[in-house]
């Protein structure tokens, strides 16, 4: 029905793919990312108000098995610029699942974006024990990215990225942080080590170009054209 749906959207028959969407998000009611490709879709067409009534009934039905819908209602009214609005209804989800780390995480870092250092805290230290170590210690070091504290920021993705040296996503991070603590030398240093740890990381491998192409577009060529000796049938070829 999705599918279909996106198809009907590319094609600009956008009325009749945000009937499928709605269709689609009814029958999966606890799938959020139908949820949020009906709201999202129901806005850009103008029918916002009855989107975020499907939402805000769907958050009465659902929102005491799970603090998925209060996540997503939330999140639309991010995107509609109700931030007050937003955040408490974050908090009292989270105080509703207390029980759930990845809730407590995700608002704590959602305070922290909207520099409520003090809240946040309060959340990211109800979370512990309550959710994977990973996705705590991330968590502490995204709000620590965001409070200027880089260096302990860098601290803490070092330890989610040693427990996981395929995660290009704490690896970007701190090969920024490095760039800012350090320079340019120290975080190229950095992303080519991980890449000669794992050379046959294609993430990886894609990473360090990228990276160089950003920073030392002369280096990038000669990197290139090693990936593509490795990666034969890879599109840049």
């Amino acid at each position: 029905m999705a599918l279909l749906g996106n198809l009907l959207w590319d094609r600009r028959e956008r009325a009749e793919a945000l009937e499928l969407y709605r269709i689609a998000a009814s029958v999966s009611e606890k799938d959020e990312g139908f949820a949020r490709t009906y709201f999202w879709s129901a806005r850009f067409l103008h029918q916002t108000q009855t989107a975020q009534k499907w939402l805000e009934d769907r958050l009465a039905r659902f929102g005491k098995r799970s603090a998925l819908p209060g996540r997503t209602l939330a999140w639309a009214y991010e995107q509609l610029d109700q931030t007050p609005r937003a955040l408490e209804l974050l908090e009292t989800t989270a105080q509703q699942h207390t029980d759930d780390g990845e809730m407590q995480c995700h608002v704590a870092l959602t305070l922290g974006r909207y520099n409520q250092p003090e809240k946040s805290a309060e959340y990211l230290a109800a979370a512990k024990g309550k959710c994977a170590e990973s996705t705590f210690t991330r968590t502490a070091a995204m709000i620590a990215n965001i409070q200027g504290q880089l260096a302990t920021a860098r601290d803490l993705f070092l330890d989610v990225y040693q427990r996981d040296p395929l995660d290009v996503s704490a690896l970007e991070y701190i090969v920024s942080l490095d760039m800012d603590l350090d320079g340019l030398e120290v975080a190229e240093q950095r992303i080519r080590d991980a890449v000669a740890n794992l050379p046959h990381s294609y993430s990886q491998r894609v990473q360090l170009i990228q990276w160089l192409r950003s920073n030392r577009l002369e280096a990038a060529k000669s990197e290139i054209d090693r990936f593509l000796v490795d990666f034969t049938q890879d599109a840049w070829g």
